[in-house]
């Protein structure tokens, strides 16, 4: 997910449906691409989301956030990463879903690799 605020979001409204799921989310936001490819091999779905255009300060806490700002990964590199480990999940035979929460203009990039969107 492109945060951890959208992976609560997420796991919260998954678990209220299903009780029972096991749920590992990941924030694209700083995390390291290797991290979510070993729990590629564990998960039997994967699930990633893209938030375009970026989200302002005001969406990802307010300005106390600002000095952490140059720590996030960049769009780009969220991306990527995202696309590694979707490629990853389709090379192991995985179940894989992209939710575009904003707008739709990076679904395309996301089509190749995910079995829905």
């Amino acid at each position: 997910m492109p945060d951890t605020t959208k992976c609560m979001g997420l796991t919260l409204a998954l678990k209220t449906r299903l009780p029972s799921l096991t749920i590992k989310c990941n924030s694209m936001a700083n995390i390291d691409a290797d991290v979510n490819l070993a729990a590629v091999e564990q998960a039997d779905i994967i699930i990633t989301a893209d938030i375009t255009p970026d989200q302002s300060l005001a969406e990802l806490g307010g300005m106390d956030d600002i000095k952490h700002r140059g720590d996030r990964s960049t769009k780009e590199q969220q991306i990527s990463q995202q696309l590694s480990m979707l490629a990853a999940a389709q090379d192991l035979g995985k179940k894989t879903l992209f939710i575009s929460l904003r707008t739709p203009y990076n679904s395309r990039l996301f089509a190749p690799y995910a079995d829905a969107i």
